[in-house]
């Protein structure tokens, strides 16, 4: 499966949404949500929380269901290098696994103590569910088709993170 295979950076005004844009101890967040999308019409694949429609965890579903839920789009890009085999081998078959609300948690302690510990601060916390952000880094979570993502921590990663690599790097061509 090759093809135009894209990011899809959203955000929302439910309370875990604001929570990721606004926590106070990261910059101003414009994305609190990052998806896979295939195409230009084609599905979003991302893990999600429970939302109106009953469906949480790592979904497939339609742009029109995602927008039509209060969703808003923020910014997409098409990604340039082929990753199509990270879709097909790590990203469809997490179809199904349950959403990390834990992850979430977590993401916001090991930031709290980046901020205040660093460089001490070494400290994993286990999260053995997925979010949004880890799941588009399974694309190519080594950064070998993706420098920009050479350096960022899977474990740690935020839609954030994500954006604001994907509007400088030149494996990405901006959509909207």
């Amino acid at each position: 499966m090759s093809g135009d295979i894209r990011l899809v950076f959203t955000r929302r005004t439910h309370p875990m949404d604001a929570l990721i844009r606004f926590a106070p101890l990261s910059e101003y967040s414009a994305a609190s949500h990052v998806a896979v999308g295939i195409g230009a019409d084609g599905p979003l694949i991302h893990a999600r929380g429970r939302r109106p429609d009953g469906k949480s965890g790592v979904v497939m579903q339609s742009r029109d269901e995602w927008e039509a839920i209060g969703n808003e789009t923020v910014a997409e890009f098409r990604i340039l290098p082929d990753v199509s085999a990270g879709l097909s081998r790590r990203v469809l078959p997490a179809v199904g696994t349950p959403f990390g609300y834990d992850g979430i948690v977590v993401r916001g302690l090991e930031r709290a103590l980046r901020t205040f510990l660093w460089p001490w601060a070494r400290l994993r916390l286990v999260n053995t569910r997925i979010i949004c952000s880890q799941l588009v880094m399974l694309l190519d979570p080594g950064g070998l088709l993706i420098p920009e993502w050479r350096d960022l921590d899977y474990g740690a990663v935020d839609p954030q993170d994500l954006l604001d690599r994907a509007a400088i790097g030149p494996s990405f061509e901006r959509i909207r």
